[in-house]
């Protein structure tokens, strides 16, 4: 069967083949078995596919916008056509099957190469103070680790900065609502998937490692497809020592280094 496709806006698509209902949107793919499907539903420029549910009110609802009108009734007749009379499951959630989008190669050279070059940097200032340390005075060895302690204090230090700042402009800017669990990811590193719907009814979703059947996350109105999780009281003050403990670390590691450049 030639497969069917809808492209939306938002870089958003969805395809009809193989019995199944593939949904890419920005946080990645979920292929939507016919078995979980209770409905597709066109209505102008709009595509939802609405999953089965025990009750009607708990249907998951897979939502695509800016489509051609013409377009998305002929999605929607197809698959609805497609759809089969009895095997079906209670909860379609169950058996969707989502993966989520990788980080792109140029973002990841651009996260890493910083890092590999203060690594170089630190390996070389190491190298050297380890040559140099036998003509020092007693006390001399310490300053041999002060490059990789500053190195490391940065990195802690940065790492929890960044994730307070999130969390201080999420819960300053951002809209709170109730991610209900969907489904668990394939592969080796399963993880939990939220489903939440922003304030213009868009569905979107959500990856945790953990959690119940519903989570408190903020997103963003200009990016809703993007969100994070609450922070609790324990992981706030966590992230806050972490981020000291590592601005200590840096400094003394820095002050260290200026001590081992004025040899």
């Amino acid at each position: 069967m030639t497969a069917l496709v809808l492209l939306g806006s938002d870089d958003t698509a969805l395809r009809f083949e193989e019995g199944a209902v593939h949904l890419r949107q920005a946080d990645g793919e979920h292929r939507i078995p016919l078995a979980a499907v209770a409905r597709v539903r066109a209505e102008g420029q709009v595509v939802e596919v609405r999953l089965t549910a025990a009750d009607e009110d708990d249907e998951a609802t897979y939502r695509v916008e800016g489509v051609s009108a013409v377009d998305a009734n002929a999605f929607a007749e197809a698959v609805t056509a497609a759809l089969p009379e009895h095997e079906t499951v209670t909860d379609g959630s169950e058996i969707v099957v989502s993966r989520l989008a990788r980080v792109p190669l140029p973002r990841r050279i651009a996260e890493w190469g910083g890092a590999v070059l203060a690594a170089l940097v630190l390996l070389g200032l190491l190298y050297r103070d380890v040559r140099r340390a036998a003509d020092r005075g007693e006390y001399a060895w310490a300053l041999t680790f002060a490059g990789p302690v500053a190195f490391v204090g940065a990195a802690l230090a940065l790492n929890a900065g960044h994730a307070l700042y999130r969390w201080w402009s999420y819960g300053r800017d951002g809209v709170a609502t109730t991610a209900q669990f969907s489904h668990h990811t394939d592969g080796g590193k399963a993880r939990r998937v939220y489903r939440y719907t922003d304030a213009t009814g868009r569905s979107h979703t959500y990856a945790s490692k953990s959690g119940g059947g519903e989570l408190m996350v903020r997103y963003l109105p200009h990016a809703p497809y993007r969100a994070v999780a609450s922070v609790t009281a324990r992981r706030l003050v966590g992230l806050v020592t972490l981020a000291l403990v590592g601005a200590a670390l840096c400094a003394g590691g820095i002050f260290g280094v200026v001590l081992s450049v004025g040899d």
